[in-house]
C-alpha cells in the first residue's frame, strides 16, 4: 500500500504495458484515508501510460464533495475505467 500526502491510501496491482488495477480503501474526504488531491495525482500519474484502468472501490462514506470531485476526474477521463465495489460503497 502505497502514501500519499493527507493519508492518501491506494494499492497499484496487475500494472502491464495496457493496464493498471488501482486498490482504494477507506473513507472519503480531506482529513481521512482518501483525499482528491491525493487520488488525483495517482490518477494522473497512472493514466499517462495506461489505456485501461480497473478501480476497486471499498468506503464507508465521506465528503460528498471529494467522492463528486474524485468521481468527475475518473469521467473526464479518456482511459477506458471499470469500477468494481468490494464490500460496501456507502454515502
Amino acid at each position: 500500500m502505497a502514501r500519499l500526502k493527507q493519508g492518501f491510501q491506494y494499492e497499484v496491482t496487475n500494472a502491464t504495458q495496457q493496464d493498471a488495477e488501482l486498490k482504494i480503501y477507506g473513507y472519503i474526504g480531506k482529513w481521512e484515508a482518501v483525499d482528491y488531491a491525493g487520488f488525483q495525482q495517482a490518477f494522473r500519474d497512472l493514466i499517462t501510460s495506461k489505456t485501461t484502468l480497473t478501480v476497486r472501490l471499498h468506503c464507508g462514506g465521506g465528503s460528498v464533495y471529494e467522492g463528486l470531485a474524485i468521481y468527475d476526474l475518473m469521467r473526464s477521463s479518456d482511459c477506458k475505467i471499470t469500477t468494481i465495489n468490494e464490500g460496501l460503497a456507502a454515502s
